[in-house]
């Protein structure tokens, strides 16, 4: 029998549109009958659409926004989504992925064509992967010179480091961005554009109609209060993926400065911004590690354009930043709750309501402060011993 890579090899020269409409008919015949050959499927068929994301064809577009399950669809008509979406994928490590796919070419499941695709795809999907550290330089419409560093461009991702004129800041979309020097202008005019709106902010007050938007906003799209502000560098879950300074350079237990966490707070509206959010500043009073009241500065994250991944992308932000949590309010929805990337830390709205974040509109700001509440007539450090207690109790 021909190895997985003899399979590969042949599989290489394939169309790229033939590979994909294989994988999915594969798929399609897996679905209700075995998880593991549909998820090594799946995996490989990711490797084709990255390929199609390079090219200029008609779906290469949608490749380079989507993930595969919304571009099944459009490559056979017998993909049904209400039909075929149910059906979930397991996560595989490289091993299991060469162990399964060996498997289903034992099993002669599929025919020739779709064992060279299929072991084609897995190949790539079990390579290493390079790290990039590609340096790229562009002009600005306004003639500025942009500078920055490569580091990721991928199905699904494209990260990038700006260098200058500002340095560190860290630009990022959800796609593959085939000319990363777009990404760099785009995140150069929207950190631009982060200084006329802290301006706009400090200097206007909220007038009736900009109120009745932010309500709207708040009513008909998702919505999330975050902030970067923390007192200390600590609960560290993961250093490869944390902010730790310009620099590189902070270590577990540093006391941050305002200073350095407005410098954080600048770095991640930038990214809001990038990814397309309406951002709007607020001041705020949050129990941070839900044991202690801090002052930060916060923001308004408004999905105005329905991202998919909207909570996704500030949960990753949240703990690129070190911070517990988001503050988030589904699209619809009257309730609140306190999300993090750990289940366990995912304190649902009751909790929420016990903290009461009462706000006012002052000075054009919303500002989030410890009051008095006017049906309890309890404060939020009362509310919160409260909540304490009766956890105690329980």
């Amino acid at each position: 029998m021909r190895t997985i890579e003899e399979f590969a090899k042949s599989g290489e020269h394939h169309d790229v549109m033939d590979a994909l409409s294989l994988l999915t008919h594969a798929y399609i015949s897996q679905c209700g009958i075995s998880l593991g050959d549909r998820s090594v499927i799946y995996v490989a068929a990711e490797r084709w659409l990255e390929r199609l994301a390079w090219m200029d064809l008609p779906l290469s577009e949608m490749a380079r926004k989507y993930p595969l399950v919304c571009v099944m669809p459009h490559i056979t008509s017998e993909y049904d989504p209400e039909l075929y979406n149910e059906y979930d994928i397991c996560g595989m490590d490289k091993k299991e992925l060469l162990s399964v796919c060996r498997q289903i070419l034992m099993d002669e499941l599929f025919d020739e064509a779709t064992n060279e695709v299929l072991c084609w795809g897995i190949i790539k999907a079990t390579e290493e992967r390079k790290k990039l550290s590609q340096e790229i330089e562009t002009t600005a419409k306004d003639g500025t010179c942009l500078k920055g560093i490569l580091t990721d461009q991928q199905l699904g991702c494209t990260y990038l480091t700006m260098t200058s004129p500002f340095e560190g800041i860290h630009i990022s979309k959800c796609e593959l961005v085939r000319d990363a020097r777009e990404l760099l202008i785009t995140g150069y005019e929207d950190y631009q554009r982060l200084h006329y709106m802290e301006r706009d902010i400090s200097n206007k007050s909220l007038n009736e109609s900009s109120v009745n938007r932010m309500l709207q906003w708040l009513k008909d799209c998702d919505c999330a209060f975050i902030s970067v502000f923390r007192s200390e560098l600590k609960d560290i879950r993961d250093v490869n993926s944390t902010y730790l300074g310009l620099d590189n350079n902070w270590e577990a237990g540093k006391q941050l400065t305002h200073e350095e966490n407005r410098k954080k707070n600048k770095l991640m509206v930038a990214e809001l911004l990038q990814l397309g959010y309406g951002v709007t500043k607020v001041k705020g009073v949050y129990p941070e590690g839900m044991t202690d009241e801090s002052t930060e500065e916060s923001y308004l994250v408004v999905n105005r354009n329905n991202d998919k991944n909207f909570m996704n992308n500030l949960l990753r932000i949240s703990k690129y930043y070190n911070q517990d949590s988001i503050d988030y309010k589904e699209k619809g929805k009257t309730m609140r709750a306190l999300r993090s990337e750990t289940a366990r830390e995912n304190r649902k709205s009751k909790m929420m309501e016990a903290i009461d974040f009462w706000r006012n509109m002052i000075d054009g700001k919303i500002i989030v402060k410890e009051d008095i509440h006017p049906l309890t007539r309890k404060t939020m450090g009362e509310e919160l011993r409260k909540m304490r207690k009766l956890q105690t109790i329980k």
